[in-house]
């Protein structure tokens, strides 16, 4: 995965900055999207 410089916090952001912030928040999302569905699937069955 290329490495991206950080963002500066002394401009405004442009369009550019926010589709890679959404792109990076979607990214966060899925992964935890993804853990809770495996944790899910993982903890069937128990005492009842």
């Amino acid at each position: 995965m290329p490495r991206r410089p950080i963002m500066t916090l002394d401009r405004q952001a442009n369009e550019l900055d926010e589709r890679r912030t959404r792109r990076a928040r979607n990214r966060v999302l899925a992964a935890r999207r993804d853990l809770t569905n495996r944790t899910a699937t993982t903890q069937t069955g128990g005492a009842a």
